[in-house]
């Protein structure tokens, strides 16, 4: 079930639009005491008056990260403390725009059919460091940025993991598109 619309005259204390991307905005009249969880949805914005907390994926979030990740920066991700916070404001910002704007430790290179493949990490500060393999698709040319577990150290042994091989030597593909 989808929920494109609320009722006009809403009263609630907290209210979960969560995964309804239909939903594009509240009605004017909606009146919530508590919070709001926002997660999926397509809500743009509140109405006009409307205070209340809100929330994604049930971490606090403000107004820029909940409807504008685009003025979001890598720069404000890092100074994050709470590392729940953080793990959310990268998923609104996105792992590409993150990586693009702090760069990353190249960490292993190698080749594969779609040309050069990097091993990228980015530390975090009392947290797990973010690790990436960095790929082109052989058949569009199209560059991706693939997140592994930070225990990963090459190229290889990443496509692996991405592949779902548990040991590095399994993963021996014969054509890759």
């Amino acid at each position: 079930p989808t929920c494109a619309s609320l009722p006009a005259r809403l009263t609630a204390r907290t209210l979960d639009v969560t995964n309804c991307p239909q939903l594009q905005q509240l009605p004017p009249g909606v009146h919530l005491t508590h919070w709001l969880e926002v997660a999926g949805s397509g809500l743009t914005g509140l109405p006009a008056g409307l205070r209340v907390a809100l929330r994604w994926q049930g971490t606090p979030v403000d107004e820029r990260t909940a409807f504008r990740p685009d003025d979001l920066r890598a720069a404000d991700l890092l100074l994050v403390r709470n590392v729940t916070h953080r793990r959310v404001l990268l998923e609104r910002m996105g792992l590409e725009r993150f990586v693009h704007e702090v760069g990353g430790l190249v960490l292993d290179r190698d080749r594969d059919a779609g040309g050069e493949r990097q091993l990228l990490s980015v530390p975090l500060p009392d947290d797990e460091p973010v690790h990436v393999l960095r790929v082109v698709c052989p058949s569009t040319a199209h560059g991706y940025l693939l997140r592994v577990p930070p225990h990963v150290r090459t190229c290889r042994r990443a496509a692996a993991w991405l592949a779902g091989f548990e040991h590095e030597r399994d993963y021996q593909p014969l054509i890759e598109t």
